[in-house]
Parts: structure tokens; C-alpha cells; sequence
């Protein structure tokens, strides 16, 4: 299964969807069309080349289901932290050794979905009309089991798809999963 920028998202949720969806912008597909070896060969470069760009953590968890060329080959990735599936997602992500590069974009839709301990926690304490927290997103606790990578950013989301958080919650994300997700992978882990 080919990506490219003419793909539609592959997932139904209702994630915003913005462009880009897909990182390959211009790229000739048509040796990936050649046969099955050549496909195999020609896209297997191409996702260890390029950053390839996802809307929504459940378009890149479907991609990465449904799409073995590209969970085996795939060093980096660019998605919207976004979705009722990212918890899923991230823990997809904590197997892939060959990951290297993850860039996360934040919005205010990053908390729409939030972690099963806040949920619970709100049930017994008032939101009191507060934004909540990155660290309450869905996907917060898998995101920070991730390891091995060599490189990890935080970018707001462009203002013209959807609402930013603040420099400050960027900034303090950056730092975190720097500390967290650069450092190497344990012995034991898959």
C-alpha cells in the first residue's frame, strides 16, 4: 500500500483532517507499481528517507496496521497528537526500533481526548473551566515509554487548522520527551 499526497486518510474518525496529510510531496510513485520485489524495495527506501506526515494518531495507527512496508522501514514520522486512539498508537510506535525521528504537533483538540486516569480524577474534582493539561492527553503515559530515539520536537499546529496550545506547554513537552524518548532502549525491550 502506497502513501502519497493524493491518499486519502485511511482512518473514519472524526480528527481533523489538514494538509498535508501525507510527507511525500512530488515524489514518483511509479517504480513502487513495477512489480512486488521492486515495490517492496523502492518504498522501503523511501519511508527510511523521509519524513512522512500523518493528520491524526489513528490515520497513523491504521497506516501502520495496515501496512507492513511501512511499519518495518519507517524512521520518521511528523503527526498531529490527536485522536481516541493514541494511547494504541504510541504504544505501536514504543516497537519500532527503527523509529529515529518524532515530530508531535499540538493543538487544544490534543486534550479532547483525555488519559482513563483523568477521566476518573474528573469525576471526583471539579474542572473549574481550566484547559487541561498536555499531561492529561490521551497517550501521555505510552508516549513516555517510548525509547531509542535520536531526535524528538514539539511544533504548534498551524493557526489556520485549529487552535494552538501555549509556547510554554510546547516548550515544557519538548523538554520531557527529550529527556525521556532520547534515551536509549532497555536490553530487554521489544
Amino acid at each position: 500500500m502506497l502513501i502519497d499526497r493524493r491518499s486519502q486518510k485511511l482512518s473514519t474518525c472524526a480528527c481533523l483532517e489538514h494538509e498535508p496529510i501525507y510527507g511525500h510531496r512530488g515524489y514518483d510513485l511509479a517504480l513502487a507499481t513495477v512489480s512486488k520485489q521492486v515495490s517492496e524495495e523502492f518504498l522501503a527506501c523511501l519511508y527510511q528517507q523521509h519524513e512522512i506526515h500523518f493528520s491524526c494518531l489513528c490515520d497513523l495507527r491504521r497506516h501502520l496496521s495496515t501496512n507492513k512496508a511501512l511499519f518495518v522501514n519507517i524512521r520518521e514520522i511528523k503527526v498531529h497528537w490527536l485522536g481516541p486512539e493514541a494511547d494504541t498508537t504510541f504504544r505501536m510506535l514504543a516497537k519500532m526500533k527503527q523509529l529515529k525521528h518524532l515530530t508531535l504537533e499540538v493543538s487544544k483538540a490534543t486534550t479532547a481526548n483525555l488519559s482513563k486516569r483523568q477521566v476518573e480524577m474528573n469525576r471526583y474534582f471539579e474542572q473549574q473551566s481550566r484547559q487541561p493539561r498536555l499531561s492529561d492527553a490521551l497517550g501521555m503515559d505510552e508516549l513516555l515509554e517510548i525509547r531509542g530515539l535520536e531526535s524528538v520536537d514539539v511544533h504548534h499546529i498551524l493557526a489556520k487548522q485549529g487552535k494552538r496550545r501555549t509556547d510554554e506547554e510546547k516548550a515544557n513537552l519538548k523538554h520531557l520527551l527529550r529527556d525521556r524518548l532520547l534515551q536509549p532502549r532497555s536490553v530487554g525491550r521489544h
